[in-house]
């Protein structure tokens, strides 16, 4: 076999080997290896070109895998030593041929060079494609289609009104404030004339802006004023001394007490005086007995009628915990008072949770002065409520 024959032989192996695997050493010279590409589309030449596996070159693979002289062998029916070197030969060639400056031609791989700084230069064939699924595709035309976009006709030209049109529109619209207007004034003053938009609650002038509580009290109670506005008081004071802090959202005592309404500031109506004079036309009347009535009454009504003035309310509480459980609030307020502290309960939240203060304020001042000498005894996470 000539030796220009051998060496094409050699070329058209690695051509035929690549396809089919990923990688093919030359031992001494270098490997080529091919890498897949996708379906590309060149926009200056308007082509499509298909998926290619493309070809490159490394000449740090100088190893002998065996693959090329191993089908090199069985080509030509020689012994695996024998294609070894006839490989050999062939790289030592190749090198030759680049040292002098020539081209080193793969046909449909591509172009090996030396430049001027002996850097080894590959230039594959842009033609090769060694992908098996893409045989037979060519590039096609990727002709831009070019569409008519019809027009789309504008929507009817809006009314144009007239200056005449637009006065007339504002004469209907200040026409149409003036006759509501003074309706709807007429009606605000109505409510505000009928109380709707005041507070319909009354209040005792014993308790400033604390709501009068109504107790209903029947007339002929009042036989005995002096018995039965004392008890009223007495029941009214027991419930302030068992039940404090009966309103969740205030720390205030409703020191308000019932109203109480006798016989001589009640006008008579007429039906009333005719049975009066009827009781007591068949009624025999002791004065004397009568005016040490009238004078017990007044002695009675004058003592409960006393204005009651409540202690100073507290509005600082030093809070030392909230809880859900009555049983565990009163547990921490027994603890506090064992330590010592005035400790009591400030009410409920609006959440239900019942709070137990440790000291109690009559300004906030007070309340921050003493903040952080009782965090330092009762070791509690402790903070001020004004209420």
């Amino acid at each position: 076999m000539a030796e220009s024959e051998f060496y094409n032989e050699l070329k058209k192996l690695v051509v035929d080997l690549l396809p089919a695997n990923e990688c093919v050493i030359i031992p001494g010279l270098g490997g080529f290896i091919t890498y897949k590409v996708s379906a590309r589309i060149n926009q200056a030449f308007h082509q499509i070109y298909p998926p290619a596996a493309k070809v490159g070159f490394n000449a740090a693979l100088k190893a002998n895998d065996g693959l090329l002289a191993t089908h090199f062998a069985i080509l030509n029916g020689i012994t695996y030593a024998q294609a070894l070197e006839k490989i050999q030969e062939f790289a030592w060639h190749c090198i030759s041929q680049l040292n002098d400056g020539k081209i080193l031609n793969f046909p449909s791989i591509g172009d090996l060079q030396l430049d001027d700084s002996k850097n080894l230069i590959f230039n594959p064939d842009p033609h090769s494609n060694f992908l098996d699924d893409a045989f037979g595709l060519t590039p096609v035309p990727a002709i831009p289609i070019r569409r008519k976009y019809s027009t789309i006709p504008s929507s009817a030209p809006a009314k144009k009104y007239s200056q005449r049109f637009r006065s007339r529109n504002l004469v209907e619209g200040l026409k149409w404030t003036v006759m509501i207007l003074p309706i709807l004034l007429l009606a605000m003053y109505s409510i505000y004339q009928t109380g709707f938009l005041q507070g319909i609650v009354d209040y005792s002038s014993l308790g400033g802006n604390v709501p009068q509580s109504t107790t209903s009290v029947d007339v002929r109670s009042f036989e005995n004023p002096s018995s039965t506005a004392t008890d009223l008081f007495t029941q009214r004071k027991s419930k302030l001394r068992d039940d404090p802090f009966q309103n969740s959202e205030s720390a205030f005592v409703d020191t308000t007490l019932p109203v109480i309404v006798l016989h001589s500031d009640i006008a008579p109506s007429p039906s009333s005086i005719e049975n009066l004079k009827d009781y007591f036309k068949d009624t025999p009347i002791d004065v004397e007995t009568e005016k040490e009535k009238f004078t017990e009454n007044n002695i009675a009504t004058t003592s409960v009628s006393e204005t009651i003035t409540p202690e100073n309310a507290v509005k600082f509480y030093v809070i030392a915990g909230c809880f859900k459980e009555i049983d565990n609030a009163y547990r921490l307020l027994n603890q506090l008072k064992q330590k010592g502290f005035n400790a009591q309960l400030a009410g409920t939240s609006s959440k239900g949770l019942t709070r137990v203060a440790i000291a109690s304020f009559a300004s906030e001042s007070e309340a921050n002065n003493a903040l952080e000498s009782l965090k330092r005894k009762s070791s509690q996470d402790i903070w001020i409520l004004k209420m």
